[in-house]
């Protein structure tokens, strides 16, 4: 570590206010020695960064449809002129390709992976999801570590759920876009018996599943909603977690999930589908905090969760030890020593 402190690692983003990930990972990159910088890309091909770390990429370019090809291409030979100056560029791969994308965007994906030398994996099917779609070259360095906790990133003070009794709080939280299928999950639960209720807050990225949100909401007592047109801040997030007693998230496709994480974070269990790297996040906190459905959310699967935890007996918090934040930044610390050797 004692040569890390002259080395100059630019992120993008550095921080976001409506994303405490961000800051989490920032830091504890930050911890293990290196200066960090926000993302510059003037600075970068001047030679100002050994390391550019990008989190999403498809923000600096689109990647979606054909519009997308002319501004990948400056990126791409942005890309060219920061490694010719000996930055490397390293990839976080929280998605394996952008949402609600066509095949425009899984090209241009391939294309970028294989201009980069690094890649960081959140879980192993992360890994082998990416490599079955882009097929990286061997000269990139991969590494699997963990998606961090929330638990440093509280804004308030926790609270432990109230005993799930006759009558059961789910929550939804997060932004309302197609792939998250709340417009389901809000059919359901307009049909479950009234001593079930159900709490959707988030931002309507997708104004026309927002509105199909509230159609269904506007005749249904036990919905009730928090929908903007900007994202929550991080205090209301918590008290809407808090306010149910456990989290239901229907998405139809996922790979990693943050929320679920942040849920966890705040003693909520959670209901998710089994796919992405959910399976493997459940491994780590047990069945107790994580329950997972297979196929497309159904009523039988809410009304499942809710008996559940009706009967559940667990302690406040899960362990999220594995989560810790030091072991994100030592692992992600070894690839970046490993690409400047």
């Amino acid at each position: 570590m004692s040569n890390r402190s002259d080395k100059i690692v630019a992120i993008k983003p550095l921080t976001d206010s409506s994303n405490s990930f961000v800051r989490l990972f920032s830091d504890a990159i930050a911890r293990q020695g290196y200066q960090i910088s926000d993302f510059d890309w003037n600075g970068i091909e001047r030679g100002n960064a050994n390391v550019a770390i990008l989190h999403w990429p498809h923000e600096l370019t689109g990647f979606g449809g054909l519009k997308g090809i002319r501004p990948y291409l400056g990126f791409r030979r942005r890309i060219a002129m920061a490694r010719a100056k000996g930055a490397r560029i390293i990839w976080v791969a929280h998605n394996a390709r952008p949402h609600d994308s066509g095949w425009v965007s899984t090209m241009l994906m391939r294309r970028f992976v294989r201009s980069i030398d690094g890649i960081v994996h959140f879980s192993h099917h992360s890994r082998e999801l990416i490599a079955a779609l882009y097929t990286p070259p061997a000269r990139i360095t991969q590494i699997e570590t963990v998606h961090g906790h929330y638990l440093d990133a509280m804004e308030t003070p926790f609270q432990a759920a109230t005993p799930a009794e006759a009558r059961v709080k789910l929550v939804y939280f997060g932004q309302i876009r197609r792939y998250k299928n709340v417009d389901l999950l809000a059919q359901i639960a307009a049909g479950l018996p009234s001593e079930l209720s159900l709490m959707i807050g988030g931002r309507r990225s997708h104004e026309d599943v927002a509105c199909r949100i509230e159609q269904i909401a506007a005749s249904a007592p036990n919905i009730k909603l928090d929908l903007r047109a900007e994202a929550l801040p991080d205090a209301d997030i918590e008290r809407l977690v808090d306010a149910g007693q456990g989290i239901v998230l229907p998405y139809q496709a996922i790979l990693n999930s943050g929320a679920a994480i942040f849920a966890l974070s705040r003693g909520r269990p959670v209901l998710a589908p089994n796919i992405g790297s959910l399976p493997e996040l459940q491994a780590i906190v047990g069945p107790e905090w994580l329950q997972l459905y297979d196929g497309e959310i159904s009523a039988a699967d809410v009304e499942r969760f809710a008996d559940w935890l009706r009967q559940r007996s667990s302690p406040e918090q899960p362990d999220l030890s594995a989560l810790s934040w030091d072991r994100v930044g030592g692992d992600i610390a070894g690839l970046i020593d490993r690409l400047l050797a």
